[in-house]
């Protein structure tokens, strides 16, 4: 699946969730409370502190470029302290590992003099702050550009289906697999050019979205650096006469560079018309030709203030900066998120208009393009037969994807990073898909405080969200099957493929029903009988099984990771129902692997333990212990499916005792728990690793597990929260160092 990522998420490398619900929330079933308190003590929450808003100026001075963008900008994203935190970065043992194993020698101690350790050439350019801004209207060229693209996967997918039904006819799977290889061709062209949805029209508006790049860089070095991006863009002057000298000039900063002329490309390409004619109509190559002649692109550098600037642009026009920070980008409400942090200095900033987000991320879907491409194509071919019912499924699978969609949103983005006692982001707004209920109060919270915890992860799914992504994955398995049958009954002729087409038919005939049966009954009386919300728990506490061939010695001091799923149970009844049809799903398609294979499969009967009111259900292992054993556990007020029956017991006591609650999607991992775990297991490798080898490891091979079991000493905890801080969606990481 092609993915169309939100270009701010990528920059950052973090997942933000943000906006608004678009659809009005159904209450969530009700949970079973934690026991209540001896005595009720209301609780009067604290007022916020105020938090004083920042002048432009002061923003200015702390934000760097942002001082020079007009107000109306769309995006910005800044980076500060690059040589710092390079450094940081290249301290780390992670680093040092990863440099060893790929240079498969010892990484060289790291230069004492400070001179050695500063960047040079290009690399000096991002050493103090790198700023990539759009200006505007960016976002509404960006959102042209994926209406393109996502109309040029249509194609491609349609094109497909067409090679595919003459590949059937001529029994030649060749046309096919040219279609599958190629992502562009003539064709292609011709018919987005042509589409009512894309076509020549969007070609005529698209603009080239006015980009800026800034790098801040000192007095002293400023004057080669600018003269290093001058020769950079002089490099265009090899297209000879389709390039002219350019200058821009805004707020008292001149930029010098090239213009690409439009018109010359669109003269260069006419030298071939009569291919252009072939390809596409006269009328259609005029239109195309008089869009390129209009289509400049402008490339000019030069110094803005302590800055070195490249712009690239649809014109010089299109070059605008503030002439002051009253009415820069640091005025106003845009960057406000920032005045919270106004103490800490910052090593990253994200932001993104409103506006903008909606626009590039309006043409985005998972399959929307490809389940179009494919419903098109198949309605327009020949030989395919009846493809009503899958012409059916793709519709409702189209409008499922879109109800999904819906329940999402975005607000302007807002992100920031800094060190303090590691690294902490924090981000304001941005893209919500809707999967999160931010107004639950999550009553598992304080599991994740338990001493031991190295993995904990707590939400609240938003029951809206989680039936209308319930039915997509459905549409989406039916459609997907329906699909492969219908290739698979295809006689086209594709070496190697008889086996996977053997084993297509036997899935679809045999075992497509019980999953789809398995699907309704999780769907259906499953979720219905939990309350939306989940906490995952693991920790590093368990006692192996009596594993054949290691030594008493090996198993008192060995453990297991323990790993657990908890919820609180809404209706014991309908779990109940679950599993009995569950059990009647599973015993049907034992039945058939058995008749396959020759020999009955009986549906095992699970064992069951009480214990404290709680009944765990398990079945018999050749190995296993109370700390290793996947089983499900269940009373009238939890549920946990676990690999330990022990950590089960654990948890539902302290379920029961309740604790402290929180809200919305909150995450840890225990680094200082892994690094215990990795040495203890490293320390156990080695010297009980010959019992099942034969031998002893190898020196080298005892060196590359012990610089990896180091990685952890660098890192304590990281923790992910995101929650609604009023009408905001807030989200805090924190990777806590030492």
């Amino acid at each position: 699946m092609k993915k169309r990522t939100h270009w701010l998420l990528v920059t950052t490398l973090v997942l933000t969730l943000g906006a608004c619900k678009k659809e009005e929330k159904a209450p969530a079933p009700a949970s079973v409370a934690a026991p209540a308190p001896t005595a009720a003590v209301p609780v009067v929450p604290e007022p916020k502190p105020v938090i004083p808003a920042l002048t432009a100026e002061e923003r200015a001075a702390k934000l760097g470029f942002a001082k020079h963008l007009p107000a109306d900008t769309e995006g910005l994203v800044s980076y500060y302290q690059g040589t710092e935190t390079t450094k940081r970065v290249k301290s780390t043992k992670l680093w040092k590992f990863i440099q060893r194993e790929l240079n498969d020698a010892e990484e060289p101690e790291p230069p004492t003099d400070p001179a050695v350790e500063e960047p040079f050439g290009p690399a000096a350019l991002f050493g103090t702050e790198f700023s990539f801004a759009l200006g505007k209207p960016s976002s509404a060229e960006f959102q042209k550009i994926g209406r393109l693209n996502s109309r040029n996967t249509y194609f491609q997918i349609r094109s497909v289906v067409k090679a595919f039904d003459m590949a059937i006819q001529s029994g030649d799977a060749a046309a096919l697999t040219k279609a599958l290889s190629e992502s562009f061709s003539d064709e292609l062209f011709a018919e987005l050019l042509r589409d009512p949805k894309s076509g020549i029209d969007l070609v005529e508006q698209l603009q080239l979205p006015p980009l800026y790049f800034a790098f801040k860089v000192k007095e002293a070095d400023r004057e080669a650096a600018a003269t290093q991006l001058a020769s950079t863009i002089g490099m265009a002057n090899m297209l000879g006469e389709m390039v002219v000298p350019a200058t821009a000039e805004s707020s008292g900063s001149k930029l010098t560079g090239v213009k690409i002329l439009g018109s010359k490309i669109s003269e260069s390409l006419a030298a071939d018309r009569s291919s252009m004619d072939t390809a596409l109509t006269p009328e259609m190559a005029d239109r195309v030709l008089a869009a390129l002649a209009k289509k400049d692109i402008v490339l000019v550098s030069g110094s803005v203030g302590d800055y070195v600037v490249l712009f690239f642009g649809p014109s010089t026009e299109a070059f605008k900066l503030s002439p002051d920070s009253a009415s820069s980008l640091c005025s106003g409400a845009a960057l406000s998120f920032v005045d919270a942090f106004a103490k800490q200095e910052l090593s990253a900033l994200v932001y993104g208009e409103k506006t903008a987000t909606d626009l590039i991320s309006a043409d985005s879907g998972a399959f929307a393009d490809y389940i179009e491409g494919l419903r098109d194509g198949i309605a327009a071919a020949e030989r395919l037969g009846d493809t009503r019912d899958l012409d059916a499924m793709f519709r409702i699978l189209a409008e499922r994807e879109e109800a999904l969609r819906k329940l999402g949103g975005n607000e302007a983005t807002g992100i920031l990073a800094y060190f303090e006692d590691g690294l902490k982001i924090e981000s304001v707004g941005g893209s919500d898909l809707g999967l999160v209920d931010y107004q639950a109060s999550n009553k598992l919270a304080h599991l994740g405080r338990t001493p031991g915890v190295a993995f904990f992860a707590n939400v609240s799914s938003d029951p809206i969200f989680q039936a209308k992504a319930s039915d997509y994955f459905q549409a989406l398995f039916e459609t997907t099957s329906a699909l492969s049958q219908l290739v698979a009954e295809s006689p086209v002729p594709m070496e190697g493929l008889e086996k996977a087409r053997e084993m297509t038919k036997l899935f679809n005939s045999q075992f497509r029903p019980d999953l789809l049966s398995l699907w309704g009954i999780y769907k259906n009386d499953f979720l219905a009988g939990i309350g939306t919300e989940t906490a995952w728990v693991v920790d590093l506490k368990g006692t192996p099984p009596k594993i054949p061939g290691a030594s008493e010695a090996l198993l008192a001091e060995a453990k297991v990771p323990r790993i657990s799923r908890i919820s609180p149970v809404t209706d014991r009844a309908k779990l109940a129902e679950s599993w009995t049809k569950m059990n009647l799903t599973f015993s049907s398609t034992l039945g058939k692997v058995g008749k396959l294979m020759g020999r009955d499969i009986p549906m095992q009967e699970p064992l069951s333990s009480e214990k404290n009111g709680a009944t765990t259900w398990f079945f018999a292992l050749p190995f296993s212990t109370n700390d290793f054993l996947p089983s499900i556990t269940l009373n009238d007020r939890w549920f946990i499916a676990s690999t330990s029956k022990n950590q089960a017991t654990d948890l539902i006591a302290q379920a029961d005792a309740g604790g402290a609650s929180g809200d919305g999607l909150f995450l840890s991992i225990d680094f200082k728990a892994l690094g215990s775990y990795a040495q203890d297991s490293l320390k156990l490798a080695e010297a009980h690793v010959a019992e099942f080898t034969g031998q002893p490891l190898a020196e080298q091979e005892l060196k590359m597990l012990k610089s990896a079991a180091l990685i952890f000493e660098d890192v304590d905890h990281l923790t992910l929260h995101s929650r609604r801080d009023g009408s905001d969606i807030r989200t805090s990481i924190h990777l806590k160092t030492r």
